[in-house]
């Protein structure tokens, strides 16, 4: 009796393990039908259903060819000039060639003549577009140089974007009233003009930033491509102004509700992230004589976006002396309130500068801005 039913549990575990076999079975099985394939590198998700006996493929990549064309480069249905036209790829973008049709074709551009085919393209980036594109506007990648190719900023992981690795401290500034006529009087000390901010200009500009455009920015080392999506997205990169006095760009992001700016050296790449910017208050940068110290200041309209920020002003000093690249910077100290918004600041000297504040913006009849209750300080860094 003993041993039958000990037969009995040994079979009923047989077929227990049996079971959760089959069960595993069918669950490895039922991830093979659907597997997501998620490219880091682009924009858009791939589906691939995968079976057994299928498994659905992309288009065969016979090459690969980066775009010259400055102002992008327009693929269409068909390999014919006439055809309609479905887009444009980027100046600079990645395309892979999936089709040689051997029709040959040729375009005078600023009296000269281009010759080539008609070459069937995709854009793994941009959604898997694809299309027909005369290749006489692009480059193969094994004879492309790159150093004169533009790269996409926007596509440059953050780990590989060298920037200053900054230690902050708190700023201690000793606060005192002054008038408006010793305020201008350092006015004229100011470190950034107009017209030295405006000395260099982006290598060129392409489109409107609202509608999608782009511009081109060469450093000592390479070309990059600041994109813009569509109203704004992607996010939107917008050029703001050079530096020569730390040779350096000013450039800013919008987008997801963000706005904010960041240097980039021109001499090695680094970036001084973040110099505030926001959409709704004021910002400014100075140098201080000598070149000894950055500051960077900017404000809130408090009252309509306190909920989201804890002061209106905020003013930042880095330690730029003796430094060759951004990246050199290692310290700063931070000054903040809630006391005020600033307009300006202008240094006087290496440790004080004078500040124009005011409590907050309102529009006039003519929907100006307008500030209000303008009060000047001098401030002493302690």
């Amino acid at each position: 009796m003993r041993k039958t039913i000990l037969h009995i549990i040994i079979l009923l575990v047989l077929y227990s393990c049996k079971d959760k076999k089959k069960e595993i079975e069918q669950i490895q099985i039922s991830e093979l039908k659907d597997t997501l394939v998620i490219d880091k590198n682009i924009d858009s998700v791939k589906h691939t259903i995968q079976t057994k006996s299928e498994i659905i493929q992309t288009p065969t990549e016979i090459g690969v060819v980066y775009v010259t064309a400055e102002s992008g480069l327009t693929y269409r249905e068909k390999p014919n000039i006439n055809s309609e036209k479905l887009g444009k790829f980027e100046l600079g973008s990645k395309l892979s060639i999936i089709e040689k049709t051997g029709i040959q074709f040729e375009i005078k551009d600023e009296q000269k003549t281009i010759k080539g085919e008609w070459i069937k393209v995709v854009s793994k980036r941009y959604k898997w577009h694809s299309g027909y594109v005369f290749n006489g506007f692009v480059v193969d990648s094994t004879k492309a140089d790159f150093s004169k190719l533009p790269i996409d900023y926007g596509f440059i992981p953050m780990s590989e974007r060298k920037r200053a690795e900054v230690k902050f401290e708190k700023l201690n500034l000793f606060l005192t009233k002054i008038n408006s006529s010793e305020f201008k009087k350092y006015n004229s000390l100011k470190r950034i003009s107009k017209s030295e901010l405006n000395s260099i200009e982006p290598l060129k500009s392409v489109g409107n930033a609202q509608e999608g455009g782009y511009f081109l920015i060469k450093t000592d080392k390479n070309i990059f491509k600041f994109p813009c999506g569509k109203n704004y997205s992607r996010p939107c990169y917008i050029y703001e102004n050079y530096i020569p006095s730390i040779n350096s760009y000013i450039i800013g992001t919008l987008g997801e509700g963000m706005a904010e700016s960041f240097l980039l050296d021109k001499g090695n790449n680094s970036t001084l992230h973040p110099v505030y910017d926001y959409d709704h208050g004021g910002f400014g940068l100075d140098i201080s004589p000598l070149k000894k110290c950055l500051i960077v200041y900017s404000s809130i309209d408090y009252e309509d976006y306190k909920k989201y920020y804890e002061f209106k002003s905020y003013i930042v000093i880095y330690d730029i002396k003796d430094i060759e690249y951004l990246s050199d910077i290692k310290n700063a100290s931070v000054f903040t309130t809630d006391d005020w918004q600033i307009n300006r600041i202008n240094w006087i000297n290496n440790s004080s500068f004078v500040l124009e504040v005011f409590d907050k913006t309102q529009s006039d009849k003519n929907g100006k801005r307008v500030l209000t209750n303008i009060r000047y300080l001098k401030a002493t860094i302690e």
